[in-house]
């Protein structure tokens, strides 16, 4: 008798483990994933900047017509980029100093050799008012609305950033619509039920 309840609990946990890994089975999991994944693929979050080659160094001649000088030394304020000088001998009686920029620890986070430095990465929050799937011209379908915001790190809300001569004009989604780390937004959306799951 126990080994054939063992048995059938078994079964049991077996058929709920299916259940739950259903693709196709209209769950919030279910829901939010092709969403999620569309946050990933978007072209405009996360939004990636400044595409330089850490560490550089510059002798002074370079620095002043690197056209970069700017930028390096506001991205240094704001704490993604260590910043170091040395004297190596003189010329024209005068020290000869080098200057090297490398990204540091903090920028690390968000730096990478092909991209440069990369925020605002869309994040979803809730799924509100979500229908039960129906049927429409042959297909299943469900909608609702979904809550989300953009997660964006201490430093680059900090006015001297996005309203600097140097980035503004690329930090559109800060500057010009506002969104926070702490603001909401929100849209519809309208999935249909796949062979594979659900999807847009």
């Amino acid at each position: 008798m126990k080994i054939k309840l063992t048995s059938a609990l078994l079964a049991c946990s077996s058929s709920l483990l299916l259940a739950c890994s259903d693709q196709t089975a209209p769950s919030e999991k279910n829901y939010r994933a092709p969403i999620e994944n569309y946050f990933a693929t978007r072209d405009d979050f996360p939004h990636c900047f400044f595409n330089y080659q850490f560490p550089a160094e510059f002798n002074e001649q370079q620095l002043k017509f690197s056209g970069v000088a700017n930028k390096l030394k506001l991205l240094h304020e704001l704490g993604l980029l260590e910043f170091r000088s040395k004297t190596v001998g003189e010329q024209f009686g005068k020290p000869k100093k080098y200057y090297g920029y490398n990204v540091s620890e903090q920028g690390r986070a968000y730096y990478s050799d092909e991209k440069g430095f990369c925020i605002g990465k869309a994040k979803l929050l809730d799924l509100k008012d979500v229908s039960k799937p129906y049927e429409e011209r042959g297909k299943t379908y469900v909608r609702g609305t979904y809550t989300w915001t953009v997660e964006l790190p201490d430093w680059a809300l900090q006015s001297k950033f996005y309203q600097s001569k140097e980035f503004s004009s690329k930090l559109w989604y800060i500057k010009y619509k506002k969104i926070l780390s702490d603001e909401h937004r929100e849209d519809f959306f309208t999935l249909s039920l796949n062979e594979d799951g659900w999807g847009f």
